[in-house]
């Protein structure tokens, strides 16, 4: 139930609209949480992408645009 608060409240800080420090009051938590929590949402993102592409993010959206 933890993990769906923190999934929910990085899914609404990518969405915009609101800064962490606005996202956090309105969440009653701490805006370096919300940091915290979208930085590691980032890495497990990166981590998931080199194991599936073998590749970093850097290289892969590379990729993406040439193939655009």
């Amino acid at each position: 139930m933890y993990q769906e608060f923190i999934d929910e409240a990085v899914r609404i800080y990518q969405i915009g609209g609101k800064t962490q420090a606005e996202l956090a009051s309105d969440l009653g938590c701490r805006a370096n949480s919300i940091s915290r929590w979208v930085k590691q949402h980032k890495q497990k993102e990166e981590a998931l992408l080199f194991i599936l592409t073998g590749t970093d993010s850097k290289d892969f959206y590379c990729l993406i645009n040439l193939r655009v």
